[in-house]
């Protein structure tokens, strides 16, 4: 049996956050949808996405167009028995492939 908790993520840190994901996607335009950037960035704050399991997310994200929304997660409190999901935020995360096969990427901490 897994115990849930709740937290809140700071307003400061969510502005910190989300400062650094505009700074990795300020060339707007990539190769591959930057999901991986956006949990890096995560991470280095102790936080990280989860699924509906609360387990660390892993899955695929493909399509031309799409838009998600991930579970937030404290990274320290995330094991087989335990996770302390974040109540007041969620990554958002947004791609549309252009002409050019190149991909429009938008993500931020809501």
């Amino acid at each position: 049996m897994i115990v849930i908790n709740q937290v809140s993520m700071k307003r400061n840190v969510k502005n910190h956050i989300n400062k650094e994901i505009h700074q990795a996607l300020k060339p707007t335009y990539f190769d591959t949808i930057q999901l991986a950037t956006c949990i890096n960035i995560l991470e280095r704050h102790g936080y990280t996405i989860i699924q509906e399991d609360y387990k660390p997310w892993d899955g695929i994200i493909c399509g031309a167009t799409g838009h998600e929304y991930f579970t937030i997660a404290q990274l320290q409190d995330l094991r087989e028995d335990n996770c302390t999901v974040v109540k007041n935020a969620q990554l958002s995360l947004s791609w549309h492939k252009m002409a050019s096969g190149r991909y429009e990427v938008i993500a931020y901490v809501s």
